[in-house]
């Protein structure tokens, strides 16, 4: 069965926009042992509050 409408566009599009501020930005730091299930530790910052 041919398809009779326009080609899909290929080229890529940002999909998302950069951070307007720093306290925008969502870091995320991976502290070790990520092959270990259970035992690995992920630093997060978001807006001065971090999570670990």
């Amino acid at each position: 069965m041919a398809s009779t409408g326009a080609a899909p566009s290929l080229k890529r599009k940002d999909s998302f926009s950069a951070a307007s501020r720093e306290g925008d930005q969502l870091i995320i730091t991976p502290l070790g042992a990520g092959n270990e299930v259970g035992r690995s530790c992920v630093y997060m910052s978001y807006k001065n509050k971090t999570i670990l």
